[in-house]
């Protein structure tokens, strides 16, 4: 994938997804922070795929993002950044 725009939707699509889904949910509706998580992990997941399917953030030797992968790369994002979270507080 094509690493500078990736990368700039990607933190663009965290940030939306914090103000939009966590935040909301967690402070607004308090429902339980695992719940949460699990969401924000499948909306980022889902956010990942639709990205790796648009042209302009694919190369040449692009061959395809699978659901996985994308799942993968929500939660360990997702976890680290949780834990860095964790140790500045």
């Amino acid at each position: 994938m094509a690493l500078g725009p990736t990368f700039l939707v990607l933190v663009l699509g965290n940030i939306g997804s914090y103000l939009g889904v966590f935040s909301p949910l967690a402070y607004y509706f308090e429902v339980h922070i695992a719940l949460v998580e699990v969401a924000v992990i499948a909306m980022e997941a889902a956010f990942i795929k639709l990205t790796s399917v648009l042209a302009v953030f694919q190369q040449d030797t692009f061959i395809g993002l699978e659901w996985r992968y994308a799942l993968l790369t929500a939660t360990s994002g997702n976890v680290s950044s949780y834990d860095i979270g964790t140790l500045l507080v």
